[in-house]
């Protein structure tokens, strides 16, 4: 890994106009910047607060549509495409479920997402996560041509436990794919996304939707704010408001220096 691209895209509730942009913005982003790995948001082919939709738009992992042109663009492109989240479904359960395939167009490691966004925000608004979908229950890593890289989802980034887990088996890149609502990412997005870098001193490639999905009672926003940032806590490159993408490179030696020069992974101590 060289080089690692965040596309931030406006996903709704038709799936179809979903890939196809999709796939638009991932073309594009790869001609401009050439990025070795390109990481896009949670719920990338669906987003709307309806079950039913959501459901309907579910994959498996083995196969789908929208993995299939994403396997396909993959190999086109020679490139990683690590769709941040889609819905799959397995023994009759639905998963909120990380996707990464290969340049080859073979999956090279897949999460499901472990803490689900099952709140109640100050402005009134109410999410339930819970109600689409189950629970993963393991950490994973994986390796990415000599790069560790730690997968999490959204709502995963405020349990730092999970962050230090995986930094303990050896991450030197997390991707926070995300679709984080505007009220708590206005409030909270940037702080914790630097935060997760800080304390592991990895590399953090944030995805995030941007713009309104559909909801009862009316649209819902998302924050976007997609970002990539260093091991020492510093943005390298981020997203607006808008959908689009950035880029940024891996710097393994600097990587090296950040944990050597200040060694929190060996100062950290077990907590009775």
């Amino acid at each position: 890994m060289k080089k690692i691209t965040v596309i931030q895209i406006n996903s709704r509730d038709d799936k179809a106009a979903n890939l196809a942009k999709l796939e638009t913005l991932i073309r594009a982003a790869h001609q401009a910047d050439h990025a070795d790995y390109i990481l896009t948001p949670e719920h990338s082919f669906c987003m709307t607060a309806d079950k039913a939709t959501m459901h309907a738009a579910a994959e498996t992992l083995e196969d789908g549509e929208g993995l299939r042109r994403m396997a396909d663009l993959a190999r086109e492109l020679n490139t990683t495409i690590h769709i941040g989240s889609i819905l799959t479904k397995r023994d009759g359960r639905y998963y909120n479920t990380s996707v990464v395939i290969g340049p080859d167009g073979n999956q090279l490691a897949s999460y499901d997402k472990m803490h689900r966004y099952d709140v109640d925000l100050p402005s009134g608004l109410s999410y339930r996560e819970s109600d689409t979908n189950d629970a993963g229950d393991a950490a994973v890593t994986y390796d990415h041509n000599g790069i560790s890289v730690g997968m999490s989802v959204c709502y995963d980034v405020r349990f730092g436990a999970l962050y230090l887990a995986l930094a303990a088996r050896g991450a030197q890149v997390i991707t926070i794919p995300a679709a984080f609502t505007f009220e708590t990412g206005a409030a909270h997005w940037d702080t914790l996304v630097r935060a997760r870098a800080i304390e592991t001193q990895c590399y953090v490639a944030a995805a995030g939707q941007v713009g309104s999905f559909p909801a009862p009672g009316g649209d819902r926003a998302n924050f976007g704010n997609s970002q990539i940032v260093d091991p020492w806590g510093k943005v390298l490159a981020r997203c607006s408001d808008v959908e689009g993408w950035a880029s940024a490179s891996i710097d393994q030696a600097y990587q090296s220096r950040v944990r050597q020069n200040l060694p929190v992974a060996r100062h950290r101590r077990a907590i009775a």
